[in-house]
């Protein structure tokens, strides 16, 4: 009924294609005919523009959802707030801006749904956007010592990532546990995180067995070309969250495990925790 493009970037090229225009037209192949689209604006012509002529030619109506729509934007510990329209307050049990421009797709959905006869009432919203829960992205594994899992694994993610962290966590000492798979851009990665916390700790893995991650060695000899004299251990997975989890206990510091989902599975078993 209602197709959604969140965003086009250069991720998952060993199936969607090596340029952005490929990824577009593979994207716009979920929108179906005599149907709603929506589409974060990015702003990219050459994306929007492909996206429009698919519409065209499923006799599709788009609807471009923009970031400013949604306004008086605030956040505590807790949630995250933004008005939109004529619903006021609206609770986010999310991190990060990036979620709020999730929750505004969420927003113009109910929207189309009304249009069609569908009865959403702004009680049921607030409620499922106060109560709902993404998994691996900007989770709290724990408390002491604070652990936060985030599966970013591509530029754009990571960009995202580091305004999130920055919003919540900018003056307190950081530790990543790194592990990338080897179909994504590794190099950009890591040099987006050395350039930006280059006074923290790195610990580089190999990921897990079920999936080719690019090895440690290699992680951290990037991280070396970045800078010289960054911090840093190469390990296996288990062991560097073994260590982290004894290592920065009663301290200050706030680890973070990021660079795939592939390895959730296998850290939330560390922690003597099942995935659904």
């Amino acid at each position: 009924m209602i197709s959604i493009i969140v965003s086009v970037g250069l991720d998952h090229i060993d199936i969607l294609g090596k340029d952005i225009k490929d990824i577009a037209r593979h994207k716009a192949g979920i929108i179906k005919n005599n149907s709603d689209v929506i589409y974060l604006d990015q702003h990219i012509e050459e994306v929007t523009n492909i996206i429009k002529d698919k519409t065209i030619e499923t006799n599709s109506k788009l609807h471009l959802v923009e970031e400013d729509e949604c306004k008086n934007y605030r956040f505590d510990s807790q949630m995250q707030y933004f008005d939109y329209k004529d619903l006021k307050d609206i609770p986010v049990n999310l991190k990060g801006k990036k979620q709020i421009c999730n929750a505004t797709i969420c927003l113009k959905v109910v929207e189309i749904l009304r249009e069609k006869g569908y009865k959403i009432e702004d009680i049921n919203i607030k409620r499922a956007l106060s109560s709902v829960v993404h998994r691996a992205r900007f989770e709290k594994l724990s408390s002491n010592p604070e652990i936060i899992y985030d599966g970013a694994h591509n530029p754009p993610a990571i960009d995202n990532l580091i305004e999130t962290i920055d919003q919540y966590y900018k003056n307190k000492s950081k530790v990543f546990v790194v592990s990338i798979l080897g179909t994504k851009d590794y190099k950009t990665i890591i040099e987006k995180l050395v350039n930006k916390y280059n006074d923290s700790v790195f610990y580089f893995t190999d990921g897990v067995k079920e999936k080719k991650f690019i090895e440690n060695k290699e992680l951290e000899k990037v991280a070396k070309e970045v800078k010289r004299d960054c911090k840093s251990k190469i390990c296996t997975l288990k062991e560097g969250i073994e260590e982290i989890r004894e290592k920065y206990k009663n301290i200050e510091e706030v680890v973070f495990i990021i660079g795939s989902f592939y390895i959730y599975k296998e850290v939330v078993s560390l922690f003597g925790r099942d995935v659904d």
